[in-house]
């Protein structure tokens, strides 16, 4: 009895060690990404015309950053549109045919649902109607049918694009957020916030999922989906409980974006070559990253993640040369003001500080100060005028010179009536506007008639002339440099002279009219 109780318990020891070798070689062949090849796409749209975003173009910026520094191979696209977003897909699911390829998928930007699918906006998208959406958007089933296609064993996609739909007036059947997407066999799909939800973009430089997921990458020892735990669980605290990121599908194995046991190789202090041959594996990566896109910030990125690697002689040069030209030129320092200077008359004389400046048709930058401004020109009253130029400031100065008033010449004596006749009346002008004046003469009891006019815009005259028998002939000079003819004929009584007249003013002006004049 004790025998078969014996050889009972040696059989059941057997089976036990059995099914512990086979968990223990179940559990080793589950695959594990830490240490494999890492390609990632990364598109951030933010400057769409009708509805920019703030974020997202940082977003796509610091997680390509992010993800270079932990060993993937990243193709950067800001502000696509779709023609360059549909190419950069179709390259990325290429990389995607090794075995052991992860492939990592990122949108950050305007996203839509519609007739459960979801689209993906380019900054340049045109669209009036739901019709519009197929043709101008980019259909995330795309970047799934690639991965699906590359059976790779191992991709993520990341979808920062559940903000509102920017085109709800014009949707009959308008939704919020995203909707659900069937995940391949090995692939993840992690959302901002739950289908049919928005995602907020953000108070800061990054929206609010994109800045907690950054944080959580870094942890090191985390697999995918306790980054993507707790990066929900700070981003529903931090929101008030408003967005609720949400994950699809499922991998076989553990993906690790920071494993501890596996580091990434930096290049020794004393290497200066660039030699790609002595570098990481993941500096190549990102170094060739750079070159895709040499900025600013490209080359700062590397030398944060690599400052003594061997390509970092060569980002200091390329970067001091990328800021030169990035610094404003410096902005010459304004010490002047302009000053515009104009007249009623031509052929004047303009003398600033008594230096002759030619005529006053002039435009003249000059030093900030106090300045004697004279316009003069014979036979007229010189005009004068003290002012001051202003710094960055313009001022228009107009002289107004007026004729030197002498004595009124006689006119041609021959036939020239007696009159003790004062005389009133008015002008019209026929061909100028319509502008209308007022007349008053006197005589001198001899038939010689001096007076003066004023039109209804402003400008003066000197008339001068006779009373002959066969009517009036007079000449007048306006303070515009007007020179005008008048001529009238007697009526029987000799009371009233009707006539007409021509006057030309500077610039070739010439006008004509009527006018009257009853004695007094």
């Amino acid at each position: 009895m004790y025998r078969i109780l014996l050889l009972m318990k040696q059989s059941l020891l057997q089976q036990f060690t059995q099914i512990i070798l086979s968990v223990i070689l179940l559990l080793s062949l589950q695959p594990s990404w830490s240490a494999t090849e890492r390609v990632a796409l990364v598109i951030g749209n933010s400057a769409y015309k009708d509805s920019p975003l703030k974020n997202p173009s940082n977003d796509a910026r610091d997680m390509a950053a992010k993800l270079r520094k932990l060993g993937f191979e990243v193709e950067q696209l800001i502000n696509a549109n779709k023609r360059s977003m549909k190419e950069a897909i179709r390259r990325f699911g290429k990389k995607l045919h090794q075995k052991d390829t992860v492939g990592l998928f990122y949108f950050a930007g305007h996203g839509v649902q519609l007739d459960g699918s979801n689209y993906l906006l380019p900054i340049k998208a045109k669209i009036e109607s739901e019709a519009d959406i197929e043709f101008e958007a980019v259909n995330a089933a795309r970047v799934l049918q690639q991965m699906e296609q590359a059976e790779n064993n191992l991709n993520l996609v990341i979808l920062d694009a559940c903000r509102n739909n920017p085109f709800t007036s014009s949707f009959r059947s308008a939704s919020r957020g995203l909707t659900k997407m069937n995940a391949p066999n090995g692939s993840m799909i992690l959302y901002a916030t739950s289908p049919g939800n928005v995602a907020a973009d953000g108070e800061g430089s990054n929206g609010l999922f994109t800045e907690k997921l950054l944080k959580m990458m870094d942890e090191k020892g985390l697999k995918i989906e306790e980054v993507f735990k707790k990066t929900a669980i700070a981003v529903n605290q931090a929101s008030g409980k408003k967005q609720s990121p949400y994950i699809e599908g499922f991998i076989l194995g553990d993906f690790y974006f920071n494993d501890s046991n596996v580091t990434i190789q930096q290049a020794p202090e004393q290497v200066t070559t660039a030699d790609p041959d002595m570098a990481s594996k993941a500096e190549n990566r990102f170094w060739d990253s750079v070159e895709t896109d040499p900025s600013i910030d490209m080359y700062q990125e590397y030398l944060k993640a690599y400052p003594k690697g061997h390509y970092a002689g060569i980002a200091k040069i390329k970067l001091k040369k990328l800021k030169h030209k990035a610094s404003p030129k410096p902005v010459p320092q304004v010490i002047t003001g302009k000053l515009t200077i104009r007249s009623n008359v031509n052929d004047d004389t303009v003398r600033l500080n008594g230096e002759n400046k030619g005529s006053s048709r002039l435009d003249l930058n000059l030093k900030a100060g106090i300045y004697a401004l004279e316009v003069s020109k014979k036979g007229y009253d010189t005009w004068e005028r003290n002012l001051e130029v202003k710094v960055g400031r313009e001022q228009t100065v107009y002289a107004k010179l007026k004729r030197i008033t002498t004595s009124i010449p006689k006119p041609d004596n021959t036939n020239i009536i007696s009159t003790t006749s004062n005389w009133k009346g008015s002008a019209i002008d026929e061909t100028c506007g319509g502008v209308s004046s007022n007349l008053t003469l006197s005589s001198d009891k001899t038939g010689y008639l001096s007076g003066k006019g004023s039109d209804s815009e402003g400008e003066k005259y000197i008339i001068y002339g006779a009373v002959k028998s066969s009517g009036m002939s007079l000449t007048a000079n306006g303070d515009d440099n007007g020179r005008i003819s008048l001529s009238c004929n007697l009526n029987t009584n000799g009371t009233i002279c009707s006539g007409t007249w021509f006057g030309s003013w500077p610039d070739n002006i010439n006008c004509r009219g009527t006018f009257q004049l009853n004695a007094q």
